[in-house]
């Protein structure tokens, strides 16, 4: 007997499963927090907020530290990707 399965949803846990990204993300997170911020961020205190998801991490940053969440958004996607290509 053959069964079909059809699925309504894929979820997919990359980061933490597949391949650990969480050391590059929060080193970028980290280097724009003090480059453009001026924020001396700790980066076991990144690494925890990212672990919960990257959108509470960067909304908790804005909100503690009073910054523009889209801003801090679009900084870390450029350096994130540059990174990545270049490498």
């Amino acid at each position: 007997m053959r069964i079909m399965l059809k699925f309504s949803y894929f979820i997919w846990d990359f980061d933490g499963t597949l391949f650990n990204t969480y050391l590059h993300i929060v080193s970028v997170i980290t280097n724009i927090s003090k480059n453009n911020y001026n924020i001396d961020l700790e980066p076991e205190v990144a690494l925890e907020w990212c672990r919960i998801g990257l959108k509470y991490c960067f909304s908790k940053i804005a909100s503690d530290f009073n910054i523009n969440l889209s801003d801090f958004q679009d900084l870390f996607s450029n350096e994130y990707w540059a990174e990545i290509v270049t490498h």
